[in-house]
Parts: structure tokens; sequence; C-alpha cells
């Protein structure tokens, strides 16, 4: 009898830790008070952005897009289903333009399950920086692509700045993305900080990439035209 009162008494205890390891825990400093739907009309007026609200019965959220230091900006909350649970997110989204697009660049976290896929031959290019190669899975069809992009140090600086604000940081379709839990009132407070980590990681490729074109299409000196020598 006493052996099953404390099997009772230690699958409770073993319960109550699993519910309350389920609260995602977030960094200080991505623990904001929400804000309201005024005061984010606001800050976007600030910003010179465009702020559509966009409410549902789940939540009250919206759409934020526009062009912040040249840089085209796209910040959404999205709201999922998932078995019985709604799951809100929101996600920032800084689109290269078509004369700084890198096709096939993929540039994702490396997590547990991109290890693996490593082990049985998935593309992983290496940039010789180890604190960067350690952090980010590099896929593109040509190689040499992406190591013209990332032998600048700025460049892999701005990836590992964004990759500290978010671990769910991506570079895919020539898009960089961040996703944070909660909608976009509770993201409020620091949407300017992560506006400005994109920005400057989006200029840092586009200034790497005009050397790279400078480098590459270099004129060459024209060919010194021979004078026949006269026998006259």
């Amino acid at each position: 009898m006493l052996i099953v009162i404390l099997l009772s008494t230690l699958t409770f205890f073993v319960y109550l830790f699993v519910i309350f390891n389920k609260v995602p825990r977030l960094s200080p400093e991505n623990i904001t008070i929400p804000g309201t739907s005024e005061q984010l009309k606001a800050m976007v007026d600030s910003l010179q952005l465009t702020y559509v609200e966009q409410n549902s019965e789940f939540h009250q959220g919206g759409w934020i897009h526009g062009t912040f230091q040249d840089v085209s900006i796209n910040i959404q909350d999205d709201a999922r289903a998932v078995h019985r649970d709604i799951h809100i997110s929101t996600r920032y989204e800084a689109l290269l333009d078509e004369f700084n697009a890198i096709d096939g660049l993929e540039v994702l976290p490396e997590k547990n399950l991109a290890k693996v896929k490593k082990v049985f031959g998935a593309q992983d290019i290496q940039t010789g920086d180890e604190q960067f190669d350690n952090a980010f899975i590099i896929r593109a069809p040509s190689p040499q692509d992406a190591l013209d992009l990332f032998a600048c140090p700025d460049v892999r600086r701005n990836f590992l700045n964004l990759r500290k604000l978010c671990p769910d940081f991506r570079f895919q379709h020539n898009t960089l993305t961040l996703e944070y839990p909660n909608g976009i009132l509770q993201n409020q407070p620091l949407i300017p900080a992560r506006l400005q980590a994109l920005a400057d990681c989006t200029h840092a490729i586009i200034n790497q990439n005009k050397k790279t074109t400078l480098l590459t299409h270099q004129p060459t000196e024209p060919a010194q035209l021979e004078t026949a020598s006269s026998n006259w």
C-alpha cells in the first residue's frame, strides 16, 4: 500500500513538472508588455510604414508593410489551429530586390534534424568561420555564390546577430525571416529594433553583392595594337 502511495505521489509531481515546463520561456529581451492598437498605429506612422488592422475571432492583429531604410518590409501575425489550440506568431520579412537576389541560396539555423541530414550527405557549405558554420546550414546551387557573399565579415556578423535575436531566423527565397510567438500587439515594443537588424543585414548583403559584381565584371586592359614597323 505504501508503495502505491509513493508511486502516485511521484506520478503527480512528474505531471506538474511536465505541465510547467510546457510554458514557453522567452529571453528577457523578448518579454514585452502588450501595446494597444493606437500605440501600434502611432509607432508605424513614425516609421513611415502602413498598418492594416486584421481582427479575427481568435485575436486582434494586423499587417505592417512598406519600405524601411530602402528595404521592403512585411510584418504579419498568423493564427494557426493545432489540434484544439490556437498558435499565434508574428513573422517579420525583409525582401531582397531582383537586382540583389541570390538564386537558390538557403541559410537555415543548425538544429538537430539538420545535423542528422548532414550525416547522410545533405549539403552544408562551409565558410571557414567556425562560429558561423556552427550556427547555420548553408545551401546553394552555386557554392561559390554563397562563399562570395559570406567572405564578408560584416555579412556574417549581421546573420549571427539575427540568429541571436531569433533562434528560428532563416534566409530563403531571397527573404530574411524572423518569427516570434504571440501577436503583433505583444511584439510591438520590439518592432523598431528588429526592423533595424533586418535592414542592417539587408544592406550588408547588397553592399557585398556590389563588390562581388564589380570584381567579377572588372574590365580587362585593352590589348595594345602592335604598329607595323616601316621598312621604307
